[in-house]
């Protein structure tokens, strides 16, 4: 399964020990993303920072599957030939990667700006 993905937040956590920052990034996580049915399907993952403090950086990340943009653009694709040429006969062969690419990008975007949107009202930022 190949996934397209884009960063939509992160958070550091700084305490007094590398273990504190972890479990406050962990609880942060589970009560805010995990326990929130609006925002499923997000990856997470940890970065531990070098600085005067342990640091550890919380990174989100919403995935995209490639089975699925396909599919949309090939319903267009189809829907769109039928309605201007008036024929079922589709040559996938001819298909610009290009009109794929943009509404990839454009389907990124809009669920990027939705679980910012949702992230921001739970932590009333």
């Amino acid at each position: 399964m190949i996934l397209f993905s884009e960063e939509f937040a992160r958070k550091d956590f700084t305490a007094d020990s590398m273990k504190k920052a972890y479990m406050d990034a962990c609880k942060w996580y589970a009560s805010n993303i995990l326990s929130n049915d609006i925002l499923k399907d997000i990856n997470v993952s940890f970065e531990k920072l070098n600085g005067p403090q342990p640091t550890i950086r919380i990174h989100l990340v919403m995935p995209l599957k490639l089975s699925v943009v396909k599919k949309n653009h090939c319903d267009i694709c189809k829907e769109t030939h039928k309605m201007f040429y008036l024929n079922d006969n589709v040559d996938c062969n001819r298909c610009k990667i290009n009109a794929f690419e943009w509404r990839m990008t454009e389907m990124l975007k809009n669920k990027k700006a939705a679980y910012r949107e949702t992230l921001s009202k739970i932590l009333g930022i």
